[in-house]
């Protein structure tokens, strides 16, 4: 539940799609196709949606573990000149401190934070984002094997979850998911670089920062303990797994308690909006379902069914499916759905959760909707209107 409250807080931030009246509309979908991007910006850039992710692919033979690239030149591989400058000025943090786990050497290189030190601009629920936390974490196998490079088909299929934990916040509300960010990655010399950022985290330096590699998509609360009465965040022991945590080194002289405490307030607040917004959805019974399924039918009917759109999703290990999809004229989507959310309630049939996009003319519009067989399989699919 925790984690789909992420999913939900997540995607605010980058898919443009219209709800339906229905108060069961895709929440999840939504938040999760806008997940890990929260960005528009000034000149060509990777976005950063976890959903929609272009990344820059460079590759070559498997470089020594103290052969990185310097953060400036992370940097500099995704054209961010005034940020590889940061990563060199008095206020970055060089760490390179290196932790084994599993069968990688993950290396967290260095961190800088402040006020518009990006070439790009970030913005959030309509409002630019200036100040931010950038952070540079490079993944290598132990053996020294070459990490898959973005071309490569099993690029992707170990998943990687960076993000700053505070001390005393409860780490599954506060994350990169929920703090306005995202992140961009490339492979060069067999080594995988990611380069995050989000919300500025200095304002908690008072308290403790640290910042979490997992092999998740969210944060993990099987992979991390969290204890509630100190504050402390710890890898979980048991864990069969990615679980690295590096203790970041931030001048707590950078800490500013009031701008914290508005920040945890808002926050807050837009948990309490998500609970009740939860409620309701869960109080829906099955009749209502069955009502929503026969609207759906009935709006899909008066559509184009585009016959190559139809996608048969498959769940992965967190019981969701990449439904992707670009039709003729350019609109497309790329959507990452929890399974078990949109057939909620549905043995056979239309899900009543849709997503709508509006397409390059402003006659034509679709509909992406999601259907199961009585065989239990269950497919994506895309109708036109004009």
């Amino acid at each position: 539940m925790k984690e789909d409250k992420q999913i939900n807080m997540l995607l605010k931030q980058v898919l443009s799609v219209t709800k339906e009246p229905d108060d069961l509309l895709n929440q999840t979908i939504i938040s999760k196709a806008k997940e890990r991007n929260a960005m528009s910006k000034k000149k060509r850039m990777p976005m950063v949606a976890a959903a929609a992710l272009t990344i820059l692919a460079l590759s070559g033979t498997a470089l020594a573990a103290s052969r990185f690239l310097g953060t400036e030149k992370v940097a500099e591989k995704f054209e961010d000149y005034k940020l590889a400058d940061a990563f060199k000025g008095k206020d970055a943090v060089s760490i390179n401190k290196t932790v084994q786990s599993d069968q990688y050497d993950i290396t967290l290189l260095g961190i800088v934070s402040g006020t518009e030190i990006s070439d790009y601009i970030a913005t959030g629920d309509e409002e630019i984002l200036s100040d931010r936390t950038y952070a540079v974490v490079a993944i290598a196998n132990t053996d020294g094997t070459p990490m898959p490079s973005t071309s490569d088909e099993n690029y992707g299929q170990e998943p990687f979850f960076v993000s700053p934990l505070i001390k005393g916040l409860k780490p599954w509300q506060y994350n990169i998911a929920t703090m306005n960010g995202g992140y961009q990655d490339f492979v060069e010399d067999g080594i995988l670089y990611r380069l995050m950022e989000c919300n500025n985290v200095e304002m908690f330096a008072d308290r403790g920062i640290y910042l979490c590699v997992s092999d998740t998509t969210f944060y993990s609360v099987d992979a991390y303990d969290y204890d509630e009465l100190t504050g402390e965040i710890t890898p979980n022991s048991e864990y069969e797994g990615i679980n690295v945590l590096f203790d970041l080194p931030i001048d707590i002289s950078k800490a500013n308690r009031e701008k914290a405490d508005v920040y945890i307030s808002e926050m807050e607040t837009e948990e309490d909006e998500d609970s009740k917004e939860d409620e309701i959805n869960e109080s829906v019974d099955a009749s209502a379902l069955k009502n929503a399924e026969g609207d759906v039918e009935e709006r899909v009917a008066a559509g184009t069914l585009l016959k190559d759109s139809v996608m048969e999703l498959t769940a992965d290990v967190d019981g969701a499916a990449t439904y992707t999809y670009e039709a003729k004229d350019g609109s497309g989507v790329n959507l990452y759905v929890i399974l078990e959310d949109i057939f909620a309630g549905i043995e056979e049939g239309f899900s009543p959760q849709t997503v709508e996009i509006n397409g390059d003319e402003e006659s034509v519009q679709y509909i992406v909707a999601y259907r199961k067989d009585a065989d239990g399989k269950m497919y994506g699919m895309m109708y036109q209107f004009q």
